[in-house]
């Protein structure tokens, strides 16, 4: 398993959570559409109906800028929550392991 874990859970409102996976910090790059549909599928058997959404963004104060690339998998209040992080878990390490990207200072 990674450490520290790439993986966060989030109170989305009071009855639902979300999964979100820090994708770039670990891959230094965005997952791919097949690496998505992967996760999918493996969430699928689980949760039944799954939501899962990439995002790209961009922060900047003038002096640093951060570029974030996750992947937000959305859960009801009853969903099994440790069993989704410990799969989305293994998916990152094993998209890691397959392609990733070296991050450089320059």
């Amino acid at each position: 398993m990674l450490e520290p874990s790439p993986v966060v859970v989030n109170r989305a409102d009071p009855s639902d959570f979300e999964v979100r996976v820090n994708f770039g910090v670990l891959a230094g790059r965005e997952a791919t559409p097949a690496e998505l549909d992967d996760l999918a599928s493996r969430l699928l058997p689980l949760l039944g109906t799954v939501s899962i959404v990439a995002e790209h963004r961009q922060e900047t104060d003038g002096n640093a800028e951060i570029e974030l690339h996750q992947v937000r998998i959305d859960l009801n209040e009853d969903d099994p929550v440790a069993e989704v992080v410990a799969l989305a878990e293994l998916w990152a390490e094993e998209c890691f392991e397959a392609r990733h990207a070296e991050i450089t200072e320059p």
